[in-house]
């Protein structure tokens, strides 16, 4: 009789154990995906004041001055707008190059009163004045192992660089007549050499400071313009490592994603003393009733590293953002067809 309660009492601490591990596991299930064990430290909205429809979706943020934004447009390089920072004036300016002028992924950047169309992948870039929207060639020699996927101008006769190198993205200065200078331990690599070390190049001309915001590491990297004194800060959610997974296809001698990675940083901004960076990743404290209709960047020291604070943006008409320019106290936001232009404070 004795072994028989004891059986039976084994049994049913088996049960009310079994029941407690599904119990928990099914609330782990209900917790929001994407959720990593950090709370941000919110402040009031920034103010609109302004917003502009575009029309189209082809455009992006080339830069800023303290009247105006320009924006580019991807299906049609030589074609730019001007729009005032204070009225939705808005004025259409063609760009105009020499004989030499090809477009496979090019791009439009403002450097005070001058402007670049750069293209990576022609090894390429055309200068000009502002002042007659005429622009030339600026020869630079390639780098014939590299294949180059990204330029970030910092002056007109300088551009940093991303290329693809043994199957890995490496980070370059290369100057006008000189040869491309590869700093291949720049990027930080977690998981995949590929992938893991994707993510967005920004240049602040204030301070010649530049950041690489990593897309799937909770990691920043800021240097000088000339890839020195780099340091490396941790954003504010707990996921070090990069989740993607990635296969080598021998077939067409290619990476390929084996499945949907993790974004973390989608979007930033540099600033003279401030990063700017819209994650994808929802805190603890996040209010999910804003989780379908605001955005929350979260706001770093471009000296410490340190975080600061996170704000809200709204998302009109359900759109997500596409870009971000910060502009001394403005924050100029790119959505899908509108762009809208925010005060920030000035500390």
């Amino acid at each position: 009789m004795l072994q028989y309660f004891k059986e039976r009492f084994v049994m049913l601490a088996l049960l009310i154990s079994a029941a407690g591990i599904a119990i928990l596991y099914l609330l782990s299930q209900q917790q929001p995906r994407g959720h990593y064990g950090f709370k941000r430290r919110y402040k009031a909205f920034p103010v609109p004041t302004l917003q502009v429809p575009l029309g189209y979706n082809s455009y992006y943020l080339a830069g800023a001055d303290s009247n105006s934004v320009l924006l580019g447009n991807v299906l049609a390089p030589l074609h730019a707008i001007q729009i005032n920072l204070q009225t939705p004036d808005t004025v259409h300016i063609r760009i105009s190059a020499d004989t030499s002028f090809q477009a496979v992924k090019s791009r439009l950047t403002l450097l005070g009163s001058r402007f670049l169309m750069t293209d990576p992948q022609l090894h390429t870039v055309w200068a000009g004045s502002t002042q007659t929207w005429k622009c030339r060639k600026v020869t630079f020699k390639p780098g014939s192992p590299l294949t180059l996927d990204e330029y970030l101008p910092v002056s007109t006769s300088a551009v940093l660089f991303r290329a693809v190198q043994n199957q890995q993205f490496v980070i370059g200065l290369h100057k006008q007549g000189k040869q491309p200078l590869i700093f291949p331990s720049f990027l930080r690599k977690r998981g995949d050499p590929l992938f893991s070390s994707d993510g967005t190049m920004l240049y602040d001309q204030r301070t010649g400071r530049f950041a690489y915001v990593y897309f799937y590491q909770n990691q920043f990297t800021i240097s000088d313009s000339i890839l020195r004194h780099a340091r490396s800060y941790p954003t504010l959610d707990t996921n070090g490592h990069a989740l993607v997974q990635a296969r080598w296809i021998k077939s067409s001698r290619a990476l390929k994603l084996s499945s949907a990675p993790v974004m973390i940083n989608r979007l930033a901004a540099l600033s003279a003393e401030r990063l700017f960076i819209y994650s994808k990743i929802h805190a603890d404290n996040d209010d999910p009733r804003r989780k379908d209709s605001h955005t929350a960047i979260d706001v770093y020291s471009a000296t410490s590293g340190k975080y600061q604070h996170s704000f809200y943006l709204s998302d009109p008409g359900g759109t997500s953002i596409r870009g971000i320019l910060v502009h001394e106290n403005q924050l100029i936001i790119l959505y899908e067809r509108t762009l809208a232009v925010f005060s920030l404070p000035k500390t």
